[in-house]
Order: C-alpha cells, then sequence, then structure tokens
C-alpha cells in the first residue's frame, strides 16, 4: 500500500510489520489516495500514474521502520508457529532468503526494511508512529490523525525480549548488524 497526496506532494509508503493498515487508514481518512498493490513503492507509483519524477522533486516520501528484533517476534508469530522462535531465527540464518518462513522477499541481504528506504526522505519509527507520524504530516501541512489499533498479532506474548536467548540475540545481530546500526536500533 501506498498513499499519495498530490497537492501536499507526500507519499507514505507501507511496510510490514510497521502499522501500515493503520496508518493506510488513517491517512485516507483525510483524503488520501492509496495505490493499487499492496506494498506499492515509488516505482509502482509512477507505473500507476499517480506520480512522476518531476512530482518527486521536493516531494516528501516516507515509510515506517521497526526493531528488527519486534518485527522477527511478530513475523514468526503471525506466519511460522509451526516450529520454536529458536528454530526459526536458526532458519533465518541458514536457509535462503526466498524460503525464510515460507514467505517471500521479506528479508533482502540482512535487511527487513530493503523495500522503500531507498526511495524515502523521512522515516516513521513504529516505536513512536504517531508522534512521528503528525510531525511529517505538520511539515507538510496536513492535519494530524488518529491511528486505529489495527492487526494486533494474536498470541504474541509480552516484550520482544522475552522471546530470545543469548544466542538467538547474537543470531539477530549479526544477520541484521547493517541494518540495526543504521537505524539506531538494538536489543
Amino acid at each position: 500500500m501506498a498513499v499519495v497526496f498530490v497537492e501536499h506532494r507526500f507519499v507514505y509508503l507501507a511496510h510490514r510489520y510497521t502499522g501500515s493498515n493503520a496508518t493506510t487508514d488513517a491517512l485516507e481518512a483525510i483524503g488520501g489516495r492509496r495505490s493499487v498493490g499492496h506494498h506499492d513503492g515509488v516505482s509502482d507509483l509512477k507505473a500507476q500514474g499517480l506520480i512522476t519524477e518531476d512530482w518527486l522533486e521536493g516531494a516528501t516520501v516516507c515509510t515506517t521502520v521497526r526493531n528488527p528484533f519486534d518485527a522477527l517476534v511478530t513475523w514468526w508469530t503471525r506466519h511460522d508457529r509451526g516450529r520454536s522462535f529458536r528454530d526459526f531465527i536458526f532458519c533465518l540464518a541458514t536457509l535462503p532468503e526466498e524460503v525464510i518462513g515460507g514467505s517471500t522477499e521479506i528479508v533482502r541481504g540482512g535487511r527487513l526494511y530493503w523495500m522503500h528506504l531507498q526511495d524515502s526522505n523521512a522515516v516513521l519509527r513504529f516505536e513512536r508512529l504517531s508522534a512521528d507520524l503528525d510531525a511529517v504530516l505538520s511539515r507538510v501541512g496536513l492535519p494530524a490523525v488518529q491511528l486505529p489499533h489495527r492487526n494486533p498479532t494474536a498470541g504474541r506474548e509480552g516484550d520482544y525480549r522475552g522471546y530470545y536467548d543469548p544466542t538467538t540475540r547474537a543470531l539477530v545481530e549479526e544477520l541484521f548488524a547493517v541494518e540495526l546500526a543504521s537505524l539506531d536500533y538494538t536489543f
């Protein structure tokens, strides 16, 4: 999903496990236009005729990120409960990226957020999504929004840290070292 505000030169690019459904719904409620695809990027929006290269000059393009440790717990809880969390992390470390957890293209090159960061000039953090989104909306001249609570992860228990042991923590720190550092996330 992506939401475009042509007159405000603003695009929100949705990313998995980051509150994207709630964000998209809230942005549509204040007049944003949703793209056709589920996780459309800038090239998809151009192909759909929603934006042009010239329009992008000076536009605000944002996406959301989430602590990879936290996002992996959500991914496992929603899609891979057939094996233990520990086994899931070990598979993440050893299997080809295309088949991890039965999902394609979730992880690429040791990154969860490879889809939209390269096209974004504003990054929202899941951990403070409402405040970050309102700040960006204010900057582009749009009103603040109320984010609905959508798609809570059923079966998830407590803080993500409780799912990790020292070995799985070290594996994730190694696998996502570049992304953890570049996004300033830690365990």
